[in-house]
């Protein structure tokens, strides 16, 4: 049986208009070392033509951006554009009616931003059925 070729770091795009979130999930990911931010969004359209061309394996998502298209008219759109790809919105929304909330709108789970320090272990859990490491890592 041939063993699957590693195929690099999981590749996410960050859609927040705080510029302080930006550099804080960049270290998170670099720590980690399977992912890679292969790019930053402040707003909901630019976020779906980003998506669009840059086709990330996952998308962290804010709800509250005040300019432009919010992330709750993104999120369904999103997840049309990709069916694949996992969605987890941090925000800072009441935890349990938004979880219900982004569930149904197409998303893969809900971080309040306070719970930041979680991202990577929720992605990793979301990702983990797809081999997805460094080059010249193992799976």
């Amino acid at each position: 049986m041939d063993t699957p070729a590693p195929r690099g770091p999981w590749r996410v795009l960050v859609v927040d208009d705080d510029q302080d979130i930006h550099p804080l999930i960049e270290v998170m990911f670099e720590i980690e070392g399977h992912f890679e931010v292969v790019g930053h969004a402040e707003e909901g359209a630019e976020a779906l033509e980003m998506a669009e061309r840059l086709r990330p394996d996952a998308v962290v998502l804010d709800l509250s951006m005040p300019a432009g298209m919010d992330g709750w008219e993104a999120l369904p759109r999103l997840r049309t554009l990709l069916p694949e790809a996992k969605i987890v919105v941090l925000s800072n929304f009441p935890e349990l009616v938004t979880l219900v909330q982004v569930l149904s709108a197409g998303g893969d789970a809900y971080l309040n931003k306070a719970s930041a320090w979680e991202l990577v272990p929720v992605l990793v859990q979301l990702l983990g059925d797809r081999c997805r490491r460094p080059v010249g890592s193992a799976c």
